[in-house]
């Protein structure tokens, strides 16, 4: 993926004033829709003033994010060790960008819907990498643990492609609170495992 690290910088720049923009209409549409002070809207509501402030400022910006991650993730999968730890640190860095990595990884389930969609399962454990445990510990979990029970369901076997992203992670402690490398390959073997995702595998073979 060439020139990655300048799209990455003009996204970020381009994302401050779209966020800006953002939070504008959001507090106007939030308003209008009687939240004050002392009231404040349904979980319900919100969302509905959320997605109308995105469609207000702009969500081009948003789909063009969402290509450049994946795009992104496809070079991560395929690169050197060296440029790996690049799109970490760079990723890691970045104010605007770096909190879609995360909605890309855990919007990913809902697009995993057939065996022909293990590439997108890849793609998404690959923003898991590159998040590199900078989310705390139960999210990153039940990130992996929805991939897992998606691709179950779509007619995938996921064990491989956890353990194959798992050997492009990085292995080290630094800059995180554990090995990322470490939690993918062994997460099918993990207490998170056992006592969330294996039971909802159970329930769907039974019924």
């Amino acid at each position: 993926m060439k020139n990655w690290e300048e799209q990455l910088a003009d996204l970020d720049s381009r994302l401050a004033v779209w966020r800006a923009s953002y939070e504008r209409e959001f507090k106007r549409l939030a308003k209008e829709n009687g939240r004050s002070l002392f009231r404040r809207l349904s979980p319900e509501l919100t969302e509905e003033v959320h997605v109308a402030a995105q469609k207000a400022a702009g969500e081009e910006i948003i789909d063009e994010t969402s290509t450049f991650l994946a795009g992104l993730c496809d070079y991560y999968l395929s690169a050197g060790p060296q440029a790996r730890a690049l799109v970490r640190a760079r990723m890691g860095n970045s104010n605007e960008v770096f909190p879609f990595l995360w909605q890309y990884a855990v919007q990913s389930p809902n697009q995993i819907n057939s065996a022909s969609d293990a590439g997108k399962l890849r793609l998404a454990l690959a923003a898991l990498s590159i998040d590199d445990h900078r989310a705390v510990t139960a999210q990153m979990l039940d990130a992996m643990g929805a991939l897992w029970i998606a691709a179950v369901k779509a007619g995938i076997d996921p064990a491989d492609h956890f353990y194959d992203v798992a050997e492009v992670s990085n292995p080290s402690t630094s800059g995180g609170a554990g090995r990322m490398q470490s939690y993918m390959s062994g997460f099918e073997s993990s207490v998170y495992f056992r006592d969330n995702v294996k039971p909802q595998l159970a329930a769907r073979t039974a019924g």
